[in-house]
C-alpha cells in the first residue's frame, strides 16, 4: 500500500511479486509456476528455512539437476491444465452472467432512448444526460442491432447495438397510435405502401385494427396536436 501517490513505483515490485506468487482462481496455479515449472522460494523461507529448502540443500548437484529436469518436462502438462481450468472458469462466469441478464427484445415501431457514446464532457457533471431521444425502431437485425430513425423520419447512418438502447415508451394504445401517426406523416410515399407496411407490423404484434386505424381527431385528443395522416 502506497503512502502517497508519488511513491507507487517503489511499491510496484512488491505488488508484482504478490501477484505472481498467488494462486489465480481462473487457472488454479500461480503465474510463476506456469513460467518456471516450480513454486517460488519466498524470502521468509530463506530466512527461516522450510522443509523444501532444507531438502534442496541436502541434495547432490546431479540429483538436483535431475529433479529440476523432471519439473521442466512436466511444465507443458501444467500449462494445459491451467488452460482447461481457465476455459471452465469462463463458462462458469458466463452462466452466472446470463442468469442476471434480461434479453432486450425490440420490435419495429418501438420508441427507445439511445445511450450517448462516448460520455460527453459537460459542465453539468453528473447531471449530464446519459440518453437521448426518443427514436423509433425502423428495423431489427438478427444480431441484436437496431436501425433507428428520428421523429422527423431521418435514418441513423449506421445501426445501433441493442445494448446501447433502452425502452422509452411502453407499447400501449396511446403510444402505438402516436407512432403510427408520426410514421404516416413523415415516411409516406406515393401510393402509401411504406406507411401501410409499417402499420401492419402493429397488427402482427397484437394491436387491434382500431388502434392502427386512428383518425386525426383521435390523435388530437391523445397528444394535443394534430398531424396530417396519409
Amino acid at each position: 500500500m502506497v503512502v502517497t501517490y508519488k511513491d507507487w513505483h517503489e511499491m510496484l515490485p512488491f505488488a508484482l511479486h504478490g501477484y505472481r506468487t498467488s494462486v489465480r482462481t481462473s487457472t488454479r496455479a500461480t503465474p510463476f509456476s506456469l513460467v518456471y515449472g516450480m513454486e517460488v522460494v519466498l524470502p521468509v523461507e530463506v530466512q527461516i528455512p522450510s522443509l523444501r529448502v532444507l531438502m534442496d540443500v541436502k541434495l547432490q548437484e546431479a540429483e538436483w539437476v535431475r529433479t529440476r529436469y523432471e519439473e521442466l518436462s512436466l511444465i507443458e502438462e501444467k500449462r494445459l491444465a491451467a488452460i482447461c481450468h481457465g476455459q471452465l472458469y469462463q463458462q462458469r462466469m458466463k452462466r452466472a452472467f446470463d442468469k442476471k441478464v434480461r434479453p432486450r427484445v425490440y420490435h419495429v415501431g418501438d420508441m427507445v432512448l439511445k445511450r450517448i457514446l462516448p460520455p460527453q464532457n459537460d459542465r453539468r457533471g453528473k447531471w449530464t444526460p446519459n440518453y437521448e431521444g426518443p427514436f423509433v425502431v425502423k428495423k431489427v437485425f438478427s444480431g441484436g442491432a437496431l436501425l433507428l430513425t428520428t421523429m422527423d423520419g431521418e435514418d441513423f447512418p449506421s445501426p445501433v447495438n441493442a445494448d446501447a438502447a433502452k425502452e422509452g415508451l411502453k407499447r400501449t394504445t396511446a403510444s402505438s397510435m402516436i407512432v403510427c401517426a408520426l410514421v404516416k406523416a413523415s415516411w409516406i410515399i406515393p401510393g402509401g405502401d411504406q406507411s401501410e407496411s409499417f402499420c401492419s407490423e402493429g397488427r402482427k404484434h397484437g394491436e387491434s385494427e382500431e388502434i392502427w386505424g386512428v383518425t386525426e381527431l383521435e390523435l388530437d385528443e391523445i397528444t394535443g396536436f394534430t398531424l396530417p395522416l396519409g
